[in-house]
């Protein structure tokens, strides 16, 4: 899908990613001391503001929703969440339930799935919470790593906190 960022205020572009020591093993899980990092940036009029942080044990799934988390507390903080806004993000574990109003059921249902628990239940109700703050959003997906240069960007910069922990 061709993305038209000149229609918009502000285009934000936000990535999780973990180093998974148990990564290709069938059933491993996190290790408590593998990396994980999350990252945004935000483009607007001309500015652009971007971070980075991470806690070493976490997910990746939970660190794609970090990283979109705090770019809306940022987006709040700057005084922009009620202009016209484009989210760029590669992680369909974070669209698809906003974009397809999988929110709404799980909330209706005690924050639960219909065939059982949500994995990282505080997150998404993070989510929710925040969202209504952002009534002028689209959320869109852009494949990770094909040459989208904001999506680049945080992949990066996430990448870099992960070096340096």
């Amino acid at each position: 899908m061709k993305q038209m960022t000149n229609d918009y205020y502000a285009t934000i572009y936000t990535d999780g990613g973990t180093r998974n020591s148990g990564a290709g093993i069938k059933g491993a899980k996190v290790a408590p001391d593998d990396p994980a990092a999350w990252a945004y940036r935000i483009e607007w009029q001309g500015q652009e503001v971007h971070q980075a942080g991470g806690e070493k044990g976490k997910t990746n799934n939970q660190m794609e929703l970090t990283g979109f988390i705090e770019s809306l507390h940022k987006l709040i903080e700057l005084g922009i969440n009620q202009e016209k806004l484009l989210f760029v993000l590669d992680s369909k574990y974070v669209l698809d339930p906003i974009n397809q109003k999988w929110l709404q059921g799980w909330k209706n249902r005690g924050w639960k799935r219909a065939a059982g628990p949500l994995k990282n239940k505080e997150l998404w109700q993070e989510v929710d919470r925040l969202l209504p703050e952002f009534p002028n959003a689209t959320y869109s997906w852009t494949k990770g790593h094909a040459n989208n240069a904001g999506n680049e960007f945080v992949d990066s910069l996430l990448n870099e906190f992960m070096d340096q922990e």
